[in-house]
């Protein structure tokens, strides 16, 4: 395997991990999009053509599929009908094999994503019997348990916020991040806010809260400064930063 497929799974891999998927997820999640993939090879110093190529071969083998797939739409009137799928590469995402070459490669490289070590993590980070916690959580400790009902938080301030509204600065936002974005952490960041600005807009604040609880600080504090103010509100709600 070459440098580029090396880099594409643990990228997938370190994204995959961010959001705490489950090896049911592996069936087909939203992952990275393919250009944002193709973007983030060209800073590692990747060619495009070494990209695409890695991109085809991962395919080909199994290990990364794009989505969603469309029925092919057959021209009207046409007198040969095609029955055949096609992906649409909005997003990209591990297989089940693509996730165990993934970690094979990245234990072979020394760091969790093959490349650059450990990605900051939003949440809760385990050091033997020491928790550290870098955002809400439902509880801490051993043997704790406990979830974060975000429908319940988006029900206490939906009347006070505007949905397509924050769909809107939540696109503001990202389009004021991605002009820094440099790392994985950075680039995980944006996917939470684009995952979070389609929840927006289809009307789901519960979703787009518990996404926007994983983004961090730095975010919030951008947020503020450039002065989307419903986008810091909500984000900060949703790590429990305003009562």
């Amino acid at each position: 395997m070459d440098d580029a497929a090396r880099f594409i799974l643990s990228e997938l891999l370190s994204e995959f991990r961010e959001r705490d998927l489950k090896a049911s997820d592996l069936s087909g999640y939203m992952g990275l999009p393919p250009k944002e993939l193709r973007d983030r090879s060209v800073a590692k110093g990747i060619s495009e053509v070494d990209f695409d190529l890695a991109m085809s071969d991962l395919d080909h083998h199994g290990l990364v599929k794009t989505g969603p797939m469309q029925l092919y739409d057959n021209p009207p009137g046409s007198s040969v009908t095609v029955i055949a799928f096609f992906s649409k590469r909005e997003y990209s995402y591990l297989t089940e094999n693509g996730y165990k070459e993934a970690v094979r490669s990245a234990s072979q490289t020394g760091g969790p994503d093959g490349f650059k070590g450990s990605p900051k993590r939003e949440g809760t980070v385990f050091h033997g019997s020491q928790y550290i916690n870098y955002g809400q959580a439902g509880a801490i400790g051993p043997h704790s348990t406990g979830t974060i009902n975000y429908q319940n938080q988006w029900r206490a301030i939906q009347n006070q916020v505007d949905l397509s509204a924050l769909a809107t600065e939540l696109e503001q936002l990202k389009k004021h991040l991605q002009q820094s974005a440099r790392c994985s952490s950075d680039y995980q960041q944006l996917a939470l806010l684009s995952e979070a600005e389609e929840h927006a807009k289809k009307h789901d604040g519960g979703k787009a809260m518990e996404l926007l609880s994983k983004v961090g600080k730095g975010a919030l504090g951008i947020a503020k400064d450039i002065g989307t103010e419903i986008a810091a509100k909500v984000i900060a709600k949703s790590m429990g930063l305003e009562p």
